[in-house]
């Protein structure tokens, strides 16, 4: 069933709420009320939650004025609501909730989630072998890698290993090469954005001019 929507944007004037928005984990909830209008029971199955934390989930969004009955049903003489996000859109200015917090809030879920899931994808169970190596080559720079076992290195690229990629590289370049990276990053990330496979993955790309304070 199709959403109807009060608004096509609707301005948050309230911190609670903006704050639950921004977290990374809610914005697959709030999605589902986005796409369609959904009953407990088929939001349960979307979520993959118990119906009554679903239940309890819906009031909430409900109550923060984030979804709004679309309609009402009668089967087998009970009445089975609607649920649908009240807007096409949510807006949130930065004079609500600053910037800085934002990304605080934002980047610290979705790392937390990075990491779990590239220490999991990358060395699966916890093992006494795998672990990080630390140690000084004779030019004096100091690695410090996954490895299998001392002096076994991983190979993330070999088809038997997962695909994950977590590296920080600091690298120094002129202003020109650093905006044609920056367009080759953005036309890379459309680029698999368009594909809809089976797999969900969690990607970073990152990049930012160092300012030393």
């Amino acid at each position: 069933m199709k959403p109807k929507f009060v608004n096509s944007v609707k301005r948050i004037e309230n911190l609670e709420v903006a704050r639950y928005l921004v977290e990374p984990l809610h914005h697959e909830q709030v999605a589902i009320f986005l796409r369609q209008a959904v009953s407990v029971g088929q939001a349960s199955q979307l979520l993959g939650l118990a119906f009554h934390k679903t239940y309890t989930l819906i009031k909430r969004l409900e109550q923060m004025g984030i979804i709004h009955v679309v309609e009402k049903q009668k089967r087998n003489g009970k009445a089975v609501l609607f649920y649908a996000a009240v807007a096409e859109k949510f807006f949130i200015a930065n004079t609500l909730l600053p910037l800085q917090e934002t990304l605080s809030k934002v980047n610290s879920a979705f790392e937390t989630m990075l990491v779990k899931n590239l220490v999991h994808a990358s060395w699966g169970d916890l093992s006494e072998t795998c672990g990080i190596q630390i140690w000084c080559e004779s030019t004096g720079a100091v690695r410090c890698v996954q490895v299998q076992d001392v002096d076994t290195y991983l190979e993330p690229q070999s088809l038997a290993m997962a695909a994950t990629y977590g590296m920080w590289h600091t690298f120094q370049f002129d202003f020109e090469d650093a905006k044609e990276l920056q367009r080759e990053l953005f036309a890379l990330s459309a680029k698999y954005a368009a594909k809809a496979g089976s797999q969900k993955y969690l990607v970073h790309l990152a990049m930012t001019p160092v300012i030393l304070e």
